[in-house]
């Protein structure tokens, strides 16, 4: 009697801590949907509340197409002042605007991204269309990375677009490195780290609403 009752206790351990490790998945998803959208000025004063907990909650994420889209969208908008939008097919499209001598156009660029050992994201260029413009695709490159260069990077010579996910400071110390980013496999896995503190600041806001 005594080992069934064990056995009865020792399932439900495995199930509560299954069922918590989903609730923290969970959580972070929905973090990272929430900071990516949230006003500027709530930011600042999260930020230095959070600073003084070195506490985080470390987590391994995998996101389907429509989250990674959604997520790196806005990651990649930032607050610049123009928007762009990540699609994924079997390539990587990123449409948005440029200014090229002074006239804003809008651009597409196409390629194979591939995750770096650092946590970001490369993307190798095949294509760039620019409006009706016929231009060098490492010119249009070198031009969309200095008008967006705080979040992104490029070396126009070898046509290498960088999206900075894990060099660049997510709102409310929030990091994220791409672990694997695999088009043809349909796989996309992030580590993520937030925060307790974070979390706790979100929860309370979300029972005040």
């Amino acid at each position: 009697m005594t080992k069934k009752i064990d056995k009865q206790l020792q399932k439900r351990g495995w199930k509560y801590a299954f069922l918590s490790l989903a609730c923290v998945n969970l959580l972070v998803v929905a973090f990272l949907f929430y900071t990516i959208s949230k006003p500027a000025d709530m930011v600042v004063r999260e930020k230095t509340e959070v600073a003084a907990s070195n506490s985080k909650i470390q987590t391994t994420l995998s996101l389907n197409k429509a989250e990674v889209e959604t997520i790196f969208s806005s990651f990649v908008s930032g607050n610049q002042q123009n928007e762009y939008v990540l699609t994924l097919d079997d390539k990587m499209h990123i449409t948005g605007k440029v200014s090229i001598l002074g006239i804003q156009t809008t651009f597409e660029l196409v390629g194979m991204p591939y995750p770096t050992e650092n946590g970001n994201l490369q993307v190798k260029v095949d294509t760039i269309r620019v409006g009706q413009l016929n231009m060098p695709l490492n010119v249009v490159l070198g031009i969309i990375g200095q008008q967006a260069k705080d979040i992104l990077s490029v070396d126009a010579k070898n046509h290498v677009l960088y999206i900075e996910l894990a060099s660049k400071e997510w709102k409310n110390g929030v990091v994220v490195k791409v672990k694997a980013f695999d088009i043809e496999k349909d796989e996309y896995i992030f580590d993520v780290s937030v925060p307790n503190e974070t979390i706790w600041h979100l929860l309370q806001q979300h029972k005040g609403e």
